[in-house]
């Protein structure tokens, strides 16, 4: 005979569960009666509607807590007879066990039961997260639970666990043998079902759900030779499948295959590979559809601009090179661009754009691509350089792959190609093997500017650079940039249209002229000589303090005469 439960309070009163929100009464103490009354109508309903059972569920469950809280490891089967309408069945019990833990609400048998013994019914534990609900009442612990039963949700959460990315060298993604196996229990899942009907092989469809999972923790696209690697065990069979999938004519991207695209290529052949997302995006839960959309990223690397937000400002430049700025806003335009583009990519060359700008600081460089942005339409992209270099060694070079990557997400995410702008571009492109071969230092530095050519060469659309020093950038980066426009310092008559524009209303047209003709200065150096005015009243602006105003901001940081040995002697003691 099985051991008496060690509660043998009477069932009638509805027992306190220690300080359980929910509670219910003891249903594993004699008399084996029936429990009946409005305590269980409020608890069956309560429950049911949390966790979408049925009474038998309900009474079975309980039942499971009851022996948990009390250590029981079996119980008598007269413990059926408390079912509320009728007595409940060992078949229909068993059933109600099978269900729960389908669910995922009761865990393993606490002990093997003897099949001879049909007057004791086993214990299951029940989950943690259903003692937490009952405890407090809240069903957000429901959502804590891991149901076992197959569902969408399953494979893209198996999917997610093969491609988890740690800091912590011990945090070791999930193997992908168990992606195997878990598309072999969702045949029925529209995105399973989608790739078995575009002949996908088992491989393949493991490829895509990793991509899928890089996709999700936030890659924009993904090297093709790591998906082959995370896909397959076998080194040989890593190496030929990858050197078959590289092709753009291979299997992975045949006719009908349209989920992976190749997104980079290196001498005919595919390095990076990225979703379909206007493919995948019917075929995955709507809750995902906004992680796996084409959006713009968010990274520090790098600032987008609207083109709406650029305010017009007239720029002033010699008449020379006003016509080269003429030119290349000419090739900017839609018709100009798509016939050049199309003209490259019959010379199977990138459709691709460069334009470096050179010159001495504020002559306007960066205004000019500004107003160009503005003035085509197009949003700008700026490139901050100092947010790619990492205090961790390597972790630079990978800002550099993930740069790139956010650069292609972005002209993917926008309706209009917008233009990439590198500012300051000689603060990264220095020229290389300035420290010497014994520096590590430079080896690093060197390795960093040859891995960002690579990329910036194999890259399409608009870009646009920035430099104050040529002289000290890498020669190789030079061509990579088709037109090299080099803004010149105003010359007089520009210096008067920039005087004219700014002081016009302040000063006569024939001191201007004089300014124009003796001072060499920039439309930057003029702006900085607007904002000082702003603090004067009006009456008191004159020429001579116009003057004075204008003559300081030109000497800069300079000392109109050096210093005596008193005056640089510091807080020397006396």
């Amino acid at each position: 005979m099985p051991r008496k439960p060690k509660f043998q309070e009477a069932a009638s009163a509805m027992t306190p569960k220690y300080d359980f929100a929910i509670t219910w009464p003891d249903l594993l103490t004699e008399p084996y009666k029936s429990v009946k009354g409005r305590a269980w109508t409020k608890v069956n309903k309560a429950i049911g509607a949390a966790l979408g059972v049925t009474e038998p569920c309900v009474f079975a469950l309980l039942m499971m807590v009851d022996a948990h809280l009390q250590n029981e490891d079996e119980i008598p089967a007269e413990v059926l007879n408390k079912f509320p309408t009728r007595v409940l069945s060992v078949g229909e019990y068993q059933k109600a066990i099978a269900i729960l833990r389908k669910k995922g609400l009761l865990g393993d048998p606490t002990k093997k039961m003897r099949r001879d013994r049909d007057e004791v019914l086993g214990t299951f534990v029940p989950n943690q997260a259903l003692i937490s609900f009952l405890l407090s009442g809240k069903s957000d612990y429901l959502e804590l639970m891991n149901p076992k039963e197959a569902n969408e949700d399953n494979l893209l959460r198996m999917t997610l666990l093969c491609t988890h990315e740690s800091s912590n060298p011990f945090d070791e993604a999930e193997s992908s043998a168990k992606l195997y196996a878990e598309i072999a229990i969702q045949q029925a899942n529209p995105l399973i079902k989608a790739m078995n009907k575009s002949r996908y092989t088992l491989r393949e469809q493991v490829t895509v759900l990793l991509a899928i999972g890089h996709r999700l923790n936030g890659k924009m696209e993904m090297p093709l030779r790591q998906l082959v690697d995370q896909a397959f065990d076998d080194p040989l069979e890593q190496l030929t499948t990858h050197n078959e999938w590289s092709k753009v004519n291979s299997s992975l991207f045949a006719a009908g295959k349209r989920l992976l695209l190749p997104s980079q290529k290196n001498d005919q052949k595919v390095t990076h590979v990225r979703l379909n997302t206007e493919a995948i995006l019917p075929l995955v839960p709507g809750k995902l559809v906004d992680s796996l959309e084409l959006q713009v990223p968010d990274t520090a690397m790098l600032t987008i601009e609207r083109w709406t937000n650029i305010p017009e400002i007239e720029l002033f430049y010699p008449e020379t090179f006003f016509k080269q700025v003429e030119k290349l806003s000419q090739t900017l335009e839609e018709a100009n661009l798509n016939r050049y583009f199309d003209r490259l990519k019959s010379l199977n060359m990138l459709p691709s754009l460069m334009v470096m700008l050179s010159g001495s600081p504020g002559t306007g460089k960066t205004e000019l691509c500004r107003q160009l942005a503005r003035l085509h339409q197009r949003d700008l992209v700026l490139v901050n350089l100092s947010a790619i270099r990492s205090k961790w060694y390597g972790e630079t070079e990978k800002c550099v792959e993930r740069l790139f990557s956010a650069i292609r997400a972005t002209q993917d995410a926008m309706d209009r190609m917008p233009l990439v702008l590198f500012n300051e571009a000689d603060s990264f492109f220095i020229s290389r093997g300035k420290g010497g071969p014994s520096s590590n230092v430079s080896n690093t530095e060197n390795t960093l500017v040859t891995m960002f050519l690579e990329m910036l060469e194999r890259c399409k659309g608009l870009f646009l650079a920035t430099t104050n020093h040529t002289e000290s950038m890498d020669p190789a980066f030079e061509r990579r940039w088709a037109f090299k426009l080099t803004v010149p310092n105003p010359d007089d008559e520009t210096k008067f249209l920039l005087l004219e524009k700014s002081l016009g209303g302040l000063v006569k047209e024939t001191t201007l002229r004089h300014w124009s003709q003796h001072y060499q200065f920039t439309g930057a150096q003029l702006r900085n000589v607007q904002r000082k005015l702003l603090l004067y009243h009006e009456s008191d602006l004159n020429s001579e303090l116009l003057e004075e105003i204008l003559t300081q901001e030109l000497n800069g940081w300079k000392i109109s005469k050096p210093l005596n040995r008193a005056q640089i002697g510091g807080f020397r003691a006396a």
